[in-house]
């Protein structure tokens, strides 16, 4: 099967795991004898060694991820034609028998118009609710609505911009339920999406000798980008309320180019906790990091599409603390293989920290519970299953030009 990718980025260009699942997936469909390229932006440096991916760097985004969006609508409809030209001359080169649409935020929708005007079949995989961005305003009663359709229609007429209810979305997969009930609730037609949660490479993550053991002082681990939603001030305001009753190290893995936010963070660092900053680790370096702690704290909103770093850290025998909705909260039981609290509760993160200190075992029943359940349903093979499945499936049935 030749199989293209369409991302708008790919490693070494990262700003979050969803790049790296991209790489790992690629990767692993082509070692299963598929031939797959890659269309993405040049984003980041050199591409990796020894890749068994082609890999064409000429699509452009709106605005660079380390830089706030900011783009007027010329600019979107010259990088949106720009998108959708290029990707219509490499569908004419390749001519794969499937498209395989990953993350569009900040490329438009004019790759996936492109690929839906070609008589290539067509796969989205939705990994978060960005598609929020190409939602056509709705019209309400309120003034602004009106302003905002008005707004809407001059630039689909006049400029051409695409929204997602131009697209046909036949064939879709979501990383979650959750998700797939926020998009429907937000207007992204896709009822019919399979759910196909996301898995790790598991054996790049072993489990550390004694699976759920706590240290003293207890060594508290966040691991993400250093954003509002991901609820990293909450994980320092509940490690300051736990050390006032024991002793606790955080350690903050990641970074973003929101320097306000980060700047929060590091005001709200000072307290009976010690809290260090380890700023950006490489993939590769992350499974040591796991295993030399004893907890992660995951404390994003439910707007989280699912997430990785609590796969990683069950999979390397470190206890998980997380948030009780979004998601990620689908791979987790409460008591049975983690300990949940509620988004911005630092009071119910700091209680479940002090729940584990006064329970070492557990915290050894939950780590070893973790494991097996990432190791029986979240693994990376067992999602490349399910997506080459969709893959075969939706390439059997050739579409055709979709009506502009």
């Amino acid at each position: 099967m030749k199989i293209l990718v369409v991302s708008n980025l790919y490693p070494p260009g990262v700003v979050g795991g969803y790049e790296l699942l991209c790489r790992q997936t690629t990767e692993a469909l082509a070692s299963r004898g598929h031939d797959v390229a890659v269309l993405t932006t040049p984003w980041g440096t050199a591409d990796p060694d020894g890749s068994r991916v082609r890999i064409d760097r000429r699509l452009r985004l709106l605005s660079p991820f380390d830089q706030p969006y900011r783009i007027g609508d010329l600019g979107y409809r010259r990088v949106e034609r720009h998108n959708q030209a290029v990707t219509d001359s490499v569908l004419r080169a390749e001519r794969p028998d499937v498209v395989f649409m990953w993350s569009q935020l900040r490329i438009s929708l004019g790759a996936a118009r492109a690929a839906e005007e070609s008589t290539t079949s067509v796969v989205y995989t939705i990994n978060d609710v960005n598609l929020a961005n190409y939602i056509r305003p709705r019209i309400t009663r309120a003034p602004r609505s009106w302003a905002g359709r008005a707004r809407s229609l001059c630039r689909r007429h006049a400029l051409g911009r695409r929204y997602v209810d131009d697209l046909r979305w036949r064939s879709v997969t979501c990383i979650s339920t959750d998700l797939k009930r926020r998009l429907v609730a937000m207007g992204v037609p896709v009822p019919h999406a399979e759910v196909i949660h996301q898995g790790i490479p598991i054996a790049a993550f072993p489990s550390k000798p004694d699976p759920g053991r706590l240290h003293e002082p207890l060594r508290l681990l966040f691991v993400g980008a250093l954003l509002d939603y991901k609820g990293v001030h909450t994980v320092i305001d509940g490690a300051h309320r736990a050390a006032r009753r024991f002793p606790v190290e955080l350690t903050i893995v990641g970074d973003s180019a929101n320097e306000a936010y980060k700047g929060r963070l590091r005001a709200a660092a000072t307290g009976p906790a010690r809290v260090e900053f380890r700023g950006f680790v490489r993939h590769e370096d992350l499974p040591a990091v796991y295993r030399a702690h004893d907890v992660l704290a995951f404390a994003s909103h439910p707007i989280e599409g699912f997430g990785l770093t609590h796969l990683e850290a069950m999979a390397s025998g470190t206890t998980v603390v997380a948030t009780r909705r979004g998601g990620h909260a689908e791979a987790l039981s409460d008591g049975e293989n983690a300990l949940l609290f509620d988004a911005d509760d630092a009071e119910g993160l700091a209680a479940r920290l002090g729940e584990l200190r006064g329970s070492p075992d557990l915290s050894r029943r939950l780590a070893r519970a973790a494991r097996a359940h990432v190791d029986s349903m979240f693994t990376h093979s067992r999602y490349v299953d399910r997506i080459e499945r969709l893959l075969a499936d939706t390439a059997s049935r050739q579409p055709g030009p979709s009506t502009p």
